[in-house]
């Protein structure tokens, strides 16, 4: 955070102060659930304002972390990360590739850092060689912040 905040074209607050703030939020927060209150062990308490601004800064750092993982997947000069998008910590994304490397890509990612788990529903391809197929239940579409979403005639519908 030090980082994107020194990158600031007119800081009028000092970035230490600014980060010493969101240390705060983040360690000292605490949420009410069922009558009780509870203090999160890791991570800022939901609904607190704040935490929508440092979950993308932190989840920005991710996206370029899952491009670059993505690279090592590429054939034939296609990109195999044709598309990534986010809103908050919810990722789509379309992947050039089979749906083994895709679940290799997934695992790599979920490694990235030791308290941000992903994951992960992806949707079938047809045909697809049994060597390169997943495991997984065969979907046409899959469920994407409340809508839902398949690939028709290679677009997204």
């Amino acid at each position: 955070m030090q980082e994107k905040h020194d990158k600031r074209s007119s800081p009028k607050v000092p970035t230490d102060f600014l980060v010493e703030l969101v240390g705060i939020i983040l360690n000292e927060n605490i949420f009410e659930f069922h009558n009780s209150y509870w203090k999160p062990k890791i991570g800022a308490a939901m609904g607190s304002p704040p935490i929508p601004y440092y979950a993308d800064l932190f989840m920005t750092k991710i996206d370029k972390q899952i491009r670059i993982l993505a690279k090592k997947y590429n054939e034939n000069e296609s990109e195999a990360l044709a598309m990534l998008k986010r809103f908050l910590d919810d990722y789509i994304l379309m992947f050039v590739g089979s749906t083994k490397k895709l679940h290799q890509l997934f695992e790599e990612a979920n490694k990235l850092n030791p308290t941000n788990k992903l994951t992960m529903t992806h949707t079938s391809i047809i045909g697809e060689h049994i060597d390169d197929k997943c495991n997984c239940e065969e979907l046409n579409s899959i469920p994407f912040l409340e809508t839902k979403v398949s690939i028709k005639d290679g677009k997204i519908d």
